[in-house]
């Protein structure tokens, strides 16, 4: 994906910089912030999922103990960034490979 590629070319930047840039603290909170983006990315895509019902969302919401405002207009990448999901992984991945299987029952 063009997120995927776009992160993949400023790590790689950043890994070239002067042993010197690298070793100062800044330059580790970056990195450490590109790889949790880097990260993020797959459960972007998972929770774009369309068998994801209302019912889902509030699941999401319970477990990671994390709110936001279920609204598509007013909903931004800043708030999905806030929510850290990259440290719930698992839990993502639990509600989005259930949801196709619920929907594909339904049919």
């Amino acid at each position: 994906s063009v997120l995927s590629e776009g992160i993949e070319v400023f790590l790689k930047r950043l890994r070239r910089f002067p042993k010197n840039i690298r070793a100062m603290g800044i330059c580790n909170i970056l990195e450490a912030k590109m790889k949790e983006f880097q990260d993020s990315i797959p459960l972007f895509q998972d929770l774009k999922n369309d068998a994801l019902r209302e019912r889902h969302w509030k699941k999401l919401l319970e477990l990671t103990g994390k709110n936001f405002e279920m609204n598509p207009d007013t909903f931004t990448l800043d708030q999905l960034f806030a929510m850290e999901l990259h440290n719930f992984s698992e839990v993502i991945a639990d509600i989005t490979t259930s949801a196709p299987a619920v929907m594909a029952t339904l049919r």
